[in-house]
């Protein structure tokens, strides 16, 4: 009776975990956490049974653009083509999207030296936005491309990895960063690139970084010489800019400052001349404002990681500077891109590209 009883329990477990398993993938999984899941699987380390299950569910959803449990799209089913590269977790793209994976931009062949191109399916030149990952400089990767969504609005979309604080101290990020602009340039017919409309987008780290673009076009000791290519231009047309670090000195977190000590090599009170370069707000202390390109500034009111002043001196240092800055505070939002990311706040997103690159207007001269 006992055995009965023992073969019934088992049964029972088996059939209604499965059930309960069954459910929980059938849930929107959090793209972010399954990417950090595949570096853990990537660096030789085992994933928990159900990290393993998360990391499957995510596969699933993003490869199928529906919750994992949900019929997967028929098999003649338009979608974007992935070229090179790692195919994993890339998620559905546009009809007729060509995704170029893993470009070199390096010259190198280092990881860190490489971007993700999303070409729509076009004949004509269209404005590109550059997307930056965030990650305290220490972490994270291009992908997820948080930009995506824009190829449908008509844009080529670029998404790039640049050497962490782990692999090369400042101002490698940054060189990384314009080596990227100038390879996009010099292949920008070969990629259907209008290259006089050229933006960056990043979030946190991503957001510092595409402030220096902005705020830095002209300074040579950033331009740096990664992948050549140094007779095109690297400067930007348009700058958003989502709760990026502006003033490296006054972050006084304990959780700041570990990430900023790593990214200078030392504290900002033994490194202050790499403090004082790797800060925007620098930039615009002399700056006459006739070429800043225009700026969207977004941030948090309750961030605690990146406190809102630093956006706010930004913003009234670039107003200063005669600068187009438009600044919005998102009330009740703290720091992190899925924090932010609401649809009034991406519509935002879209309506500024739009507005500097669809319009009629004056665009900056580029170098050939």
């Amino acid at each position: 009776m006992k055995t009965w009883l023992s073969i019934v329990a088992l049964l029972s477990l088996l059939i209604f975990g499965s059930m309960a398993r069954a459910q929980s993938t059938t849930q929107p999984v959090d793209f972010n956490h399954a990417r950090e899941l595949k570096q853990k699987q990537d660096r030789g380390e085992t994933l928990t049974p159900d990290e393993q299950q998360y990391l499957d569910a995510a596969r699933q959803q993003f490869q199928h653009g529906k919750p994992a449990g949900q019929p997967a799209p028929a098999a003649n089913a338009p979608q974007g083509a992935a070229e090179g590269g790692s195919k994993d977790l890339l998620p559905p793209l546009p009809p007729g999207t060509k995704a170029l994976l893993d470009l070199d931009y390096g010259g190198q062949h280092l990881a860190h030296q490489t971007l993700d191109l999303y070409v729509p399916d076009t004949a004509k030149d269209l404005p590109l936005i550059v997307w930056i990952h965030g990650g305290g400089w220490a972490y994270q990767d291009k992908v997820p491309c948080n930009a995506l969504q824009f190829i449908a609005r008509g844009y080529v979309v670029a998404s790039i990895n640049y050497r962490l604080s782990d692999e090369a101290v400042w101002p490698a990020q940054i060189y990384d960063c314009k080596g990227a602009l100038r390879y996009l340039r010099a292949n920008a017919k070969k990629y259907h690139i209008d290259p006089d409309h050229v933006g960056a987008w990043g979030s946190s780290a991503g957001g510092h970084l595409v402030a220096m673009l902005g705020v830095a076009g002209a300074v040579k000791d950033l331009e740096g010489t990664v992948g050549g290519n140094l007779q095109y231009s690297s400067r930007v047309q348009a700058v958003c800019d989502w709760f990026g670090p502006t003033d490296l000195s006054k972050l006084t977190d304990p959780r700041d400052t570990v990430l900023v000590n790593k990214l200078l090599g030392g504290t900002a009170a033994q490194k202050p001349a790499e403090c004082r370069s790797a800060s925007p707000v620098t930039y615009l202390e002399k700056s006459d404002g006739k070429d800043l390109p225009a700026f969207l500034i977004m941030h948090g009111a309750t961030d605690v990681a990146v406190p809102p002043q630093q956006s706010e001196e930004l913003n009234e240092a670039l107003k200063k500077a005669g600068a187009d800055v438009t600044y919005h505070t998102t009330p009740g939002h703290g720091h992190g891109y899925l924090a932010m990311a609401t649809p009034p706040n991406l519509t935002m997103v879209g309506d500024f590209f739009d507005k500097h690159f669809k319009a009629a207007a004056t665009t900056q001269p580029t170098v050939p």
